[in-house]
């Protein structure tokens, strides 16, 4: 009886274990990384990170669409104001909790740069 106890405890933590496991990928390493036409001399503007993200609660997920990588890059660049990122990072990550809780989405972080000239500030009269 004690041994059949501590065996069902222990499948259903395996079990809960297993459900509960996230996973994490690198989808790329990029030197330039840009979703707008630019050219090729650059401003750096700093670091940025953006992503696009999905929950679930129960089995339902909170928005209809699919998280999207162009999003991601879009508001990682948009973060600093810039229009290229360099040195750029995509990550997709996703984890569930059976029946309760997950999230799923991709996260780019990088360098920012801009390909626009800053606007020259006249010294006041």
């Amino acid at each position: 009886m004690m041994i059949r106890r501590h065996t069902l405890l222990f499948s259903f933590f395996f079990l809960v274990w297993i459900g509960a496991m996230g996973c994490k990928s690198r989808i790329a390493d990029l030197t330039v990384l840009s979703t707008k036409n630019v050219p090729h001399d650059f401003q750096m503007r700093g670091k940025g990170e953006g992503s696009d993200e999905r929950y679930y609660v129960l089995i339902f997920p909170t928005r209809l669409s699919d998280p999207n990588m162009r999003r991601a890059v879009d508001r990682a660049i948009d973060s600093q104001n810039g229009d290229v990122l360099l040195n750029a990072r995509i990550h997709w990550r996703c984890w569930y909790i059976p029946l309760l809780f997950g999230k799923d989405g991709y996260t780019t972080t990088g360098d920012v740069a801009s390909t626009h000239a800053e606007p020259s500030r006249s010294p006041p009269p």
